[in-house]
């Protein structure tokens, strides 16, 4: 039980290390990669009353890997992305740590929007821009079938409608 209080302990201390930070400027490909809050290597206690929005700039050419984790303790804390298509998706799974959840936002803006209501929840996300030019572009119509074993490595799709308005 001593040990057992122990680690918890020691990891209330490298939770806690990093201070909860919003940035006020937009996050762009330069660095490619990094962390949020910044300098966190893991979750960080969302301050009670926090309200941080991470703004995205993903440039043309550029993909944004989001790997987000999370240790809520409310239902009432909550982590939402809101993609290039202003579609959101929360995050909030009381007492259910998630870890490195992927999305995937292709080229516009986007944000995190972090919400803490309790004071004892935790979060971190890692980020990272991935330059397509490698990348091969297929295009398919929607109800278009295409076999699963046909998709290859370094290939994006991009699914239209032909009711789609351009």
């Amino acid at each position: 039980m001593l040990k057992l209080a122990a680690i918890c302990g020691i990891f209330a201390i490298v939770v806690s290390a990093v201070d909860f930070s919003c940035p006020t400027n937009p996050i762009t490909n330069q660095p490619l990669e990094g962390n949020l809050p910044t300098k966190a290597t893991d979750l960080v206690i969302v301050p009670k009353g926090a309200n941080c929005t991470y703004n995205f700039q993903i440039p043309d050419g550029y993909a944004l890997q989001l790997l987000l984790s999370a240790n809520f303790k409310s239902d009432n804390d909550t982590v939402k992305v809101v993609d290039n298509l202003r579609l959101s998706r929360a995050l909030s799974h009381a007492n259910n740590p998630v870890k490195d959840a992927v999305i995937w936002i292709s080229s516009g803006s986007s944000q995190i929007n972090v919400i803490g209501v309790t004071g004892t929840s935790s979060f971190m996300a890692k980020y990272k821009y991935t330059p397509l030019n490698n990348f091969v572009k297929a295009s398919k119509q929607t109800g278009q079938l295409f076999a699963l074993n046909s998709v290859r490595g370094l290939t994006y799709y991009t699914i239209t409608s032909a009711k789609d308005q351009v």
